[in-house]
């Protein structure tokens, strides 16, 4: 699990004890999915994406959701559920050293973020 606060904040962030909602993700070589309370999205790869490795789509259908449901998610802290050990470190750590190309899909998630004004938290 991780948790990305849309609330900005200078310095430090400071994170409420509860996330106000939950992001729900899941990726496989053929789709992903998503569910924020009682809305879902869901897609298919494309024939290109089918040969990313499953960490990067995984980060991938997180970056989905969160830019489809980034305007409803403002001011919230929301707690992203991903069965992605790797992506979850990735995003907490905001970044890491064993996969560029994971490194630099999680510097878009978390720049993406910070440009509609929102932070990221582990």
């Amino acid at each position: 699990m991780v948790e990305i606060s849309t609330q900005c904040s200078e310095g430090s962030p400071s994170y409420p004890d509860k996330p106000d909602t939950q992001l729900f993700t899941d990726a496989s070589k053929i789709g992903w999915g998503a569910q924020w309370n009682a809305l879902t999205m869901s897609g298919v790869w494309t024939t290109t994406e089918k040969t990313l490795h499953t960490n990067v789509l995984e980060l991938e259908a997180i970056h989905r959701a969160m830019l489809h449901w980034l305007r409803k998610l403002m001011g919230l802290t929301a707690l992203v559920a991903s069965d992605n050990s790797t992506v979850v470190s990735f995003i907490n750590k905001q970044g890491g050293t064993r996969s560029i190309q994971l490194c630099r899909r999680t510097k878009k998630l978390l720049l993406m973020c910070q440009y509609s004004g929102h932070d990221t938290s582990p």
